[in-house]
């Protein structure tokens, strides 16, 4: 895939804002008592098309309801194992009505796609998660589709938990502004498009949780793209960089980091001021965000990482 497509895929999953609620519940059949009912029956064979929606079903303990994945949802291991029915560019849709699913979770990114599986009776769902509050409500909602919602609600109880003891540990603390770096070409050794998280959204949550501040400031865009000049115009104290798993051989290799020590008179690196996230979950917006915050609280406050439970 190329790294157009792959930053779009990466926004995406930090940009769903805008998702909003798809198709109703249909009725308990009739003659079916509400009280023996299933709260939504028809949610028993479900296909997600979203990594962060697949993740939530199996930290619910709703991964059995589970039939088919995007060629992305590959977290956690067993997901892999799952029927794959193409992406957010690419639904394979005949391989999604071969499943026969109930239930399809999309995202309001590629609404043709929603209005196309609902052009075929499928219902659909959408939910926006692009902040730490509608994170929250996404796995409390999809608990109550599959019949688990008391593990939701103690996935959520645990996650809060661990946001407000960072929260509280951080405050009062200096706060350094950091520039988050989203997405951009590794393969160019120079920062010529930087594609950064601006003051809204999760990561920004949880950065400011961590003791952060975002070096953007409130009324810059979303996701500005950034040019060197651009970075040392806003002089950040630290930079994070997000990567996904698939980059760890251009981490290991130095490349990585040898863009950023290209920014002339600004050596980022000489304090170990760039960190690189290069993992399966940071730019997930899913129940696992807490391991994002314990990567931000030992980057800026590592003398409180044991802070957060």
């Amino acid at each position: 895939m190329d790294f157009r497509r792959a930053l779009s895929l990466a926004l995406a999953c930090l940009a769903l804002a805008t998702c909003m609620a798809g198709c109703a519940p249909a009725p308990p059949a009739p003659g079916v008592p509400p009280a023996t009912a299933p709260a939504v029956p028809e949610a028993a064979r479900i296909v997600s098309l979203v990594p962060s929606f697949t993740e939530i079903l199996h930290a619910v303990g709703a991964q059995d309801q589970l039939v088919g994945v995007s060629s992305y949802c590959d977290y956690p291991p067993e997901a892999k194992s799952l029927p794959r029915v193409g992406g957010y560019f690419d639904p394979n849709y005949e391989a999604i009505i071969a499943l026969k699913p109930n239930l399809v979770l999309v995202s309001d990114y590629r609404g043709e796609t929603k209005d196309r599986l609902g052009s075929f009776g499928i219902r659909v769902q959408a939910y926006p998660h692009n902040t730490i509050a509608e994170i929250v409500d996404a796995i409390r909602k999809i608990g109550a589709l599959t019949g688990r919602e008391t593990e939701a609600n103690t996935q959520v109880d645990a996650l809060l938990a661990r946001i407000d003891a960072a929260r509280a540990a951080t405050k009062g603390l200096p706060r350094e502004r950091v520039l988050l770096s989203v997405g951009r070409d590794l393969s160019d050794s120079t920062l010529k498009e930087v594609y950064a998280s601006g003051p809204v959204g999760f990561l920004n949550e949880v950065l400011e949780a961590a003791g952060g501040a975002n070096a953007l400031q409130p009324g810059a865009a979303d996701y500005p793209v950034l040019t060197a000049e651009g970075i040392l115009t806003l002089k950040p104290d630290r930079v994070f960089e997000i990567l996904d798993a698939n980059s760890a051989a251009q981490v290991a290799d130095g490349s990585v980091m040898k863009a950023w020590q290209s920014l002339p008179h600004f050596d980022l690196d000489e304090q170990q001021r760039v960190h690189v996230f290069c993992n399966d979950y940071a730019g997930i917006p899913g129940p696992r965000i807490g391991l994002i915050l314990d990567d931000f609280l030992a980057a800026l406050h590592p003398e409180l990482t044991k802070a957060a439970p």
